[in-house]
């Protein structure tokens, strides 16, 4: 559990301002073994299905909205490794659509 949280907070936190206020990563950043480790493409994965990050071209573009409704989190709460009861509940259906 502690792992994907991890996870969850290292793809979060990775997203930068692009143009038009969204907030962007290039494909080969989120992508990236260190990034996938451990229970991170089971995360990644997730995130994608439930409509938090979305895959445009060779960018990936976060829907903070999305993942304050999906995973009950934001920027400064996974900076400051503060996860509600939402966030650990995300962690734990990442694992379990992983297995």
């Amino acid at each position: 559990m502690d792992e994907a949280l991890r996870r969850l907070r290292k793809f979060v936190i990775a997203f930068r301002s692009h143009s038009r206020g969204r907030l962007a990563r290039f494909k080969g950043k989120i992508e990236h073994a260190r990034m996938t480790k451990g229970a991170g493409q089971q995360v990644l994965d997730l995130m994608m299905a439930e409509g938090i990050l979305s895959l445009e071209g060779s960018i990936y573009f976060l829907d903070p909205d999305q993942l304050a409704a999906q995973a009950g989190a934001n920027y400064t709460d996974c900076m400051a490794r503060r996860f509600g009861a939402q966030a650990v509940a995300f962690a734990r259906r990442a694992l379990e659509v992983g297995n």
